[in-house]
């Protein structure tokens, strides 16, 4: 028990949760975290407080632990100290000179951060690179940081000016002044009264929207009759991202609340001016994506069997990558693993008797997928592609695992998920058989 290193106290600390003792597994790990971050390795203090919220995702300490660490990470100059509200690490414990080097060499910069100040030249020169490189998976990053900038950018609403013909608006604020303004000469201003529609559900008008005055309800019909409020947003707000990456419909309707000042630009003039500047492209997708994890939290089916207090700690056990369009996600031989849509769309395939694969459904943001073999050892025999560029989140089947332990309700759900799909699959399939036949 008198360990003299963090790494023996980490496997203690690991130790003492998988025999259920809670407690003093969050003060060891704790200690062990916080001395960690004197230490200065971050990204191993991040992994051992996303294990306290394994244990218990509803843990606000944690939580406020971790948003601390990735700022601390992303800091150019990271303080190096203990975490508020950790328990202190006991005096003298430290990592040993090896263990220094070869953690060092593990580090990684695995944050996804709004791009820094850019100039036209590197611009331009970012362009160029662009159109050489051909699309590629992305490598898999923790979602945590971009949950953190998500929870930045709910603190309060931004401000925008064109008056002056300069975007004062974080968003394309690190834009040089010259790209602003190629961007503000496409802006098409429009006024609404309270109750007008920006757009509707199920419309293909795939442009973007920049509020500069009032305040819009975005709202999703799922049945007749009943509505989803997914969000409010005020001056600053940007709407649209989801038809401009996502090339579909309207999946939500947008109603003005107050009197409204839009800002719309349509997708043939974003598109020109991201060629020339794929800084904009990535800053959109960035938003894009911050847009879809707070609706994820809030809104999707399997985060509504988890408490809502839990609902952030849980997210922040997963993990994120972007597929390009026609990615194979899991293979209908493979085991698979527990896969969600944050945005994009995922196109679900079976093989039928004569050998090819079919298509069945297309799963859209929040869906959970991939999860049989991994979860209740039932083989899906099911096929996912990306159909088009598609951002995808993944958790650990261990971490799944204590959600389904913590959470009775959400394994009856998942089971019951899988067992419909799998039965609505073989009817397509059978119903496509006939209809050809």
């Amino acid at each position: 028990m008198e360990v003299n290193d963090l790494r023996s106290r980490q496997r203690l600390g690991l130790l003492l949760c998988d025999l259920g003792e809670y407690e003093e597994a969050r003060t060891v790990l704790q200690q062990c975290a916080s001395g960690y971050a004197v230490e200065g390795f971050f990204n191993r203090a991040i992994q051992i407080v996303k294990r306290l919220l394994e244990t218990d995702p509803g843990d606000q300490v944690a939580l406020r632990a971790l948003q601390g660490l990735y700022a601390r990470r992303k800091s150019e100059q990271p303080a190096a100290g203990p975490i508020p509200g950790f328990a202190d690490p006991p005096f003298g414990l430290s990592l040993p000179p090896e263990a220094h080097r070869r953690i060092a060499a593990e580090q990684t910069d695995p944050y996804l951060s709004m791009p820094p100040r850019v100039s036209l030249r590197e611009a331009r020169k970012e362009a160029t690179t662009d159109r050489a490189s051909a699309p590629q998976a992305a490598p898999e990053r923790d979602l945590g940081d971009l949950l953190s900038a998500a929870l930045e950018l709910e603190s309060g609403e931004e401000d925008i000016e064109t008056s002056d013909r300069q975007i004062t608006l974080p968003l394309f604020g690190s834009l040089p002044q010259v790209v602003q303004r190629d961007l503000l000469a496409k802006l098409e201003e429009q006024r609404f009264e309270a109750g007008e529609f920006l757009f509707h559900q199920g419309e293909t008008d795939p442009c973007l929207w920049l509020l500069s005055k009032g305040r819009v309800e975005v709202r999703r019909q799922v049945a007749v009759g009943d509505e989803q409020v997914l969000a409010r947003l005020g001056r600053g707000g940007v709407l649209g991202e989801m038809s401009i990456f996502n090339d579909t419909p309207r999946s939500a309707s947008a109603v003005a609340l107050t009197e409204v000042r839009g800002l719309r630009l349509a997708r043939a003039d974003l598109e020109r001016l991201w060629s020339d500047y794929p800084v904009i492209q990535r800053i959109l997708l960035k938003n894009h994506r911050l847009r879809h994890l707070r609706n994820l939290i809030a809104y999707a089916p399997f985060m509504q069997l988890i408490p809502e207090a839990h609902r952030r700690g849980v997210a922040m056990l997963f993990k994120v990558r972007e597929v390009p369009a026609g990615a194979v996600l899991i293979d209908a031989d493979e085991p698979g693993g527990v896969f969600g849509v944050l945005g994009g769309r995922i196109r679900v395939e079976m093989r039928a008797a004569t050998g090819e694969f079919r298509q069945l459904v297309v799963l859209g943001p929040g869906a959970i997928f991939g999860y049989g073999q991994a979860l209740f050892e039932r083989p899906e025999a099911l096929r996912y592609v990306s159909n088009g560029r598609a951002s995808i989140l993944r958790m650990s089947v261990r971490s799944m695992v204590s959600l389904l332990e913590a959470y009775p309700p959400l394994a009856e759900y998942l089971g019951d998920l899988l067992k419909r799909r799998l039965r609505i699959a073989k009817k397509i399939l059978k119903a496509q058989d006939q209809f050809s036949g």
